[in-house]
């Protein structure tokens, strides 16, 4: 899968030089860009745009961690990644990953947690 990923959430995985890792563990931004308005006032005041803003469907950058961490200088039996969602987002993840990561990871939910379920363990396939 070709993902096109910002410079900087690439840069966060791969800036260890392709050494291997056994964890990824990320709130990424998951707010859907068409969304960002409607944020109370208070979430847009605390946090930059960045932090917040993860694309058309809140998922650009849980795409881009799995399309960097399933590659082959990273990916390995034990890599176990932790990302916390909105809690409509965990079926969509499990879908991205069923359609463009299948034979690399499975998932798993967590939770649930005060909101539903926002947490995910998702694992390299053995």
């Amino acid at each position: 899968m070709d993902v096109c990923c910002d410079t900087t959430a690439r840069n966060i995985i791969t800036q260890f030089g392709g050494d291997q890792f056994d964890f990824v563990v990320s709130n990424p931004p998951y707010v859907p860009t068409a969304d960002m308005n409607n944020l109370d006032e208070s979430v847009r005041a605390f946090e930059s745009k960045q932090a917040l803003d993860g694309g058309k469907d809140g998922l650009d950058v849980a795409r881009c961690i799995l399309s960097c961490c399933a590659a082959p200088s990273i990916y390995h039996a034990n890599l176990s990644i932790w990302m916390e969602l909105s809690e409509h987002q965990p079926h969509h993840i499990s879908r991205i990953i069923e359609q463009d990561f299948e034979e690399k990871f499975q998932m798993e939910r967590i939770g649930p947690i005060n909101m539903g379920w926002r947490f995910v363990h998702i694992r390299a396939k053995v």
